[in-house]
């Protein structure tokens, strides 16, 4: 057996996966949105990047994987680095409950028919009856995520947690899953009664306006913080002045890259802020 030590102390069985800081930036944006009270859903557990550190911050963890030999390294992973307080789900989850092919690789399993892949038959569950209370939900299922969410009414109208959410039409993720162009606008008006802070290319969080004053600050001034320098970086791309559409207050006179050093700072001064993504 060959165990492998991440950049956080944390070991993972015989799989680099856990230990590549790949996607530290969403990491980093859920610990700031997480306390011990919180009840965490991993849609796409995978082999458990997310679900093993999470679980050393949330109260409860719900991994939801549907690939058998993820979670068997998933299942490792988790006696590691002696966590209990995981339950693992072994279903793909979709808008109804159902039979389903999965196609098979290291990192990108799919529901979305692929040539030259390893197949197993998967049961789909939807999220609604899956899972009862949760306040965090992340989904990254390779193009799936809007089939997730349409089973998922009951937590989206009644429990109204935060989600981030994967958007596999934008930037590369189209040129893979080219099913599912205009998800994510379809995704945004499903969840129209939520307000939406972007903090990356191809991911955005959704809050429900109702529970801003429910989220830990450090986390609210983290996504304001990554919207506003997502928002610098794309008038640049766009040969706009980087300044364009930002509220024209405390950082008049300043840089970009000082804007962006500040605006944590002043991130909840103004609710024009918090405008800045909707």
């Amino acid at each position: 057996m060959t165990i492998y030590t991440s950049w956080d102390g944390l070991k993972w069985f015989e799989n680099t996966r856990g230990i590549v800081p790949m996607e530290k930036n969403l990491l980093r944006t859920l610990q700031s949105l997480a306390t011990k009270d919180t009840v965490f859903v991993d849609v796409g557990s995978h082999i458990g990047f997310y679900t093993v550190r999470l679980a050393k911050t949330c109260k409860h963890v719900h991994a939801i994987e549907p690939n058998p030999e993820s979670i068997k390294i998933l299942e490792q992973n988790l006696k590691l680095n002696d966590i209990n307080n995981v339950t693992i789900h072994p279903y793909a989850v979709g808008a109804t409950s159902s039979a389903s092919t999965l196609y098979m690789d290291d990192t990108n399993t799919t529901l979305y028919p692929r040539h030259g892949r390893k197949t197993v038959t998967v049961s789909v569950k939807t999220l609604d009856t899956l899972i009862e209370e949760c306040h965090l939900v992340k989904i990254d299922i390779e193009g799936y995520e809007e089939q997730a969410l349409q089973g998922a009414k009951r937590i989206i109208t009644h429990v109204k947690p935060i989600w981030a959410i994967e958007h596999h039409d934008q930037g590369l993720g189209l040129q893979y899953y080219p099913e599912t162009g205009g998800a994510s606008a379809r995704i945004r008006d499903m969840l129209k009664e939520y307000y939406k802070i972007t903090f990356d290319e191809g991911r955005a969080v959704y809050i429900h306006k109702a529970k801003l004053n429910e989220v830990p600050e450090h986390g609210l001034r983290r996504l304001i913080t990554l919207a506003v320098a997502n928002k610098i970086l794309t008038n640049i791309h766009m040969n706009r002045p980087w300044y364009y559409g930002l509220p024209y207050t405390w950082w008049y006179g300043m840089s970009a890259l000082d804007t962006i050093e500040e605006v944590y700072e002043h991130a909840l001064e103004e609710r024009e802020w918090l405008k800045i993504s909707e």
